[in-house]
């Protein structure tokens, strides 16, 4: 975690070698599956700062970590958007956690890029190191218990049959509502 305002300052200022570097570590996974989710605090679009698991309540929940900077998060987006209008909000719900970028960096690349779930800032780090995550994108699939299930790189099949399970369907089953 960070220790005082020089280490804040030079995280910041370096952010983007961090996540460069988090990037380049490849498909390992990010966090031990079947742990609990940690209390980690992150920031809204307006500025409040809520426990991560407040936005999850109790659903099975896809969070995908992101970056403005990072063409593969931006490749996923619409996947993703589509993945959130076919979801049944009561049981399952998909966030965006933007990692190491100030909230109107975020705010101002999601006027570009419109999207339709909710979204998060990790402008220090937390969520990144509180789960090991070593690289972006990650994705991570929280069952409705609050346990992290999965952990990986993209969004890819393997993401996606860990979300269904969590959210009480078959693993080959299409996601969302008919």
């Amino acid at each position: 975690m960070i220790q005082n305002a020089d280490d804040r300052s030079m995280r910041q200022r370096f952010a983007p070698l961090i996540l460069a570097g988090m990037a380049a570590c490849g498909n390992a996974v990010a966090a031990p599956p079947s742990r609990p989710l940690p209390i980690v605090e992150v920031t809204t679009l307006e500025s409040r700062s809520a426990d991560l698991r407040t936005f999850i309540n109790g659903r099975a929940a896809l969070i995908n970590v992101w970056a403005s900077w990072c063409e593969a998060c931006e490749t996923e987006l619409p996947a993703l958007n589509r993945l959130a209008d076919h979801l049944d909000p009561s049981t399952a719900v998909v966030i965006g956690i933007a990692a190491g970028e100030a909230r109107h960096t975020v705010t101002e690349f999601l006027e570009r890029h419109p999207l339709r779930y909710p979204q998060l800032v990790d402008e220090d780090f937390r969520v990144v190191d509180t789960l090991g995550m070593r690289r972006v994108p990650t994705t991570l699939v929280i069952d409705r218990h609050g346990w992290v299930v999965f952990s990986g790189g993209a969004l890819d099949g393997r993401a996606l049959s860990a979300f269904r399970r969590a959210s009480g369907e078959r693993p080959d089953a299409p996601i969302g509502r008919e």
